[in-house]
């Protein structure tokens, strides 16, 4: 990374919190495998005793999901900054590095979308990357600003960081809260 130029925003650091009451979801493939299930109605026309096979399948399933889920990391384990590589100028393009650092005892991917004001960038990126544990990843967007004062750099460094999984395809959604305020100026 280059060294910071003069009026370059301060980098934001934060680590991330749960999105909602309920920051988890069930991914397509999660949905096919309860639906292969049904195939178990096929025999159970014979014998209807095979039914039990289909919900067997089904806690199967859920059960599948639900360790799966808490081997993801944690919100509290990632750890995502803002850098700044240049003081962002009026009209110029410039570049912004996202981080993220995973604690977690997991791989993970994640795509993260980074709310940038529409006076810079529209639409905002949206990112994907894959960091392993105990390791920090970077990835980074250009920008354009096209007014000049002061922005603020959204509420939260990401609006949504999903971490997924293999099998069942579950993810979980977790944002920070962290935000920048950023001066753009004419061209030094």
């Amino acid at each position: 990374m280059s060294e910071q130029r003069p009026f370059a925003p301060p980098d934001t650091t934060a680590r991330l919190h749960s999105l909602g009451r309920l920051p988890f979801g069930f991914g397509p493939r999660f949905f096919v495998a309860l639906l292969l299930g049904l195939l178990w109605v096929v025999p159970a026309w014979w014998s209807p005793r095979i039914i039990a096979a289909l919900f067997l399948w089904d806690l199967l399933m859920v059960a599948a999901f639900v360790l799966d889920l808490l081997r993801l990391p944690r919100p509290q384990e990632i750890e995502v900054s803002r850098i700044w590589e240049h003081a962002p100028s009026l009209a110029t393009p410039s570049e912004v590095v996202i981080s993220i650092e995973n604690f977690g005892k997991a791989v993970l991917w994640c795509g993260l979308v980074d709310e940038t004001a529409s006076s810079l960038r529209n639409p905002p990126p949206a990112l994907e990357m894959t960091v392993a544990v105990g390791a920090r990843e970077q990835i980074s967007y250009r920008i354009l600003p096209r007014e000049r004062g002061d922005v603020r750099m959204a509420l939260r460094i990401c609006r949504a960081l999903d971490c997924r999984s293999d099998f069942p395809d579950d993810s979980r959604s977790s944002r920070s809260r962290r935000s920048s305020p950023t001066r753009f100026v004419p061209n030094p």
